[in-house]
């Protein structure tokens, strides 16, 4: 794809800020184009936004160093023995990537939510096999640590009908409303798993890739 362009504007960004690209038109008989992007620092109002607004590719931006988060989550990606990976591109402002999150993240408001977490922690991460050490020093992980633990074992589908993993997965909040986290979170079914072990296979044997 090479660097993808975010629209001109005046825009102030800081680090680990998510952003979403707004359709607009100048005149009222142009069709509506990219015309700027919004920012955000709070992860919630980014995926309340990101899940309601026109997003055909389901991409946005980021403020951090591409290649830091590129290596991160080839370590996350490739412990799950996903098939088919997050995508990760420069833009023409420097410190500033765009990402296209996997399917496993981004077809589900749950997952995706860890998935900002686990953008969050990849701040921490500066190479060699520490991925694990900074995802758990992170303190969003720490209160849904056994949830996370669960979720790297391979139990990658969540049953239930929230959106927030700390919402869902905060210790406390799992004893006080006494939720089970064996039926919250569990293996994919067997069809998902024959058809993930193919892909793995073409993808390891004929793409070379990890």
């Amino acid at each position: 794809m090479g660097v993808v362009q975010i629209p001109k504007g005046q825009y102030t960004i800081y680090e680990g800020n998510f952003g979403l690209v707004r359709w607009g038109r100048e005149k009222q008989y142009e069709p509506a184009r990219p015309f700027f992007v919004e920012w955000y620092g709070c992860r919630d109002s980014f995926h309340y936004h990101f899940n309601h607004w026109r997003n055909d590719e389901k991409r946005f931006f980021y403020a951090f160093n591409r290649q830091r988060l590129q290596q991160f989550f080839d370590e996350v990606e490739s412990s799950l023995n996903m098939v088919w990976r997050t995508q990760f591109y420069d833009t023409n402002i420097r410190g500033v990537c765009c990402i296209k999150p996997a399917k496993l993240w981004r077809n589900d408001k749950m997952l995706m939510s860890l998935f900002t977490i686990l953008l969050r922690a990849g701040h921490r991460y500066h190479g060699g096999n520490n991925w694990l050490t900074c995802v758990y020093e992170h303190p969003y992980v720490h209160n849904t640590h056994t949830a996370v633990e669960r979720f790297f074992a391979g139990k990658t589908v969540y049953t239930g009908c929230l959106s927030g993993w700390c919402q869902q997965f905060d210790t406390q909040i799992m004893k006080e409303e006494n939720f089970k986290l064996d039926k919250l979170l569990i293996e994919p079914d067997s069809c998902s798993k024959f058809f993930k072990a193919i892909g793995l296979f073409i993808r390891r044997k004929v793409f070379r890739c990890r």
